[in-house]
């Protein structure tokens, strides 16, 4: 019986949101520069926000890391999209993978042509956000979002100081890949749909 209730338990946790075809959510983030930034310290580093940050999409994957200052800061990735990247009928034909702070996609070589994203029209309609939780009610809230759920974002965008001296830099680019090309969110309000 404890076995059973386990992989139920297991597999609810893990399962995601299914949404009919369509585009969920229609604009892209929006965020503003910060003029004179503020640094402050969170949880003993220094973070400096760079941009305010308001976006409203659908979560594409979660992943969830530990140990070291960016675990601890930053606890999960949301792998979000927005546009052409909030519809299911694009996202069946697509391979979604998040590890080591990275999110990775791959087409399906075999999708409908009307349904295949260019790589541009990918990069611009989606990212991975490294989230750090304001407040250990937003961690917790953090918990129960799954794949497939729309949520609304608020924020800023912030560079941090690691202990080790290096920077954790977020990004302010909608078109930007690879190392450094992922948003870096303290993140101050969250609603889940």
């Amino acid at each position: 019986m404890r076995l059973c209730l386990l992989v139920l338990f297991l597999a609810g946790c893990s399962s995601s949101i299914d949404r009919p075809a369509g585009i969920l959510v229609a604009d892209a983030p929006v965020q503003t520069r910060i003029e004179e930034p503020r640094l402050f310290l969170h949880k003993g580093l220094a973070v400096r926000p760079v941009a305010e940050f308001s976006a409203a999409a659908r979560v594409l994957s979660t992943e969830w890391y530990r140990g070291g200052d960016e675990g601890r800061l930053a606890p999960v990735d949301l792998a979000v999209g927005w546009g052409r990247m909030s519809d299911s009928a694009v996202l069946e034909h697509m391979d979604i993978d998040q590890h080591n702070r990275f999110y990775f996609w791959q087409r399906d070589q075999n999708a409908p042509a009307h349904l295949a994203l260019s790589k541009l029209d990918v990069v611009k309609q989606s990212t991975n956000i490294h989230v750090i939780p304001a407040s250990d009610a937003l961690a917790g809230q953090l918990r129960s979002v799954k794949p497939g759920h729309v949520v609304q974002l608020e924020g800023r965008l912030v560079n941090v100081k690691l202990s080790n001296g290096a920077n954790w830099r977020s990004s302010t680019s909608r078109t930007d890949v690879g190392n450094g090309a992922c948003e870096l969110l303290f993140l101050e309000s969250l609603v889940v749909e």
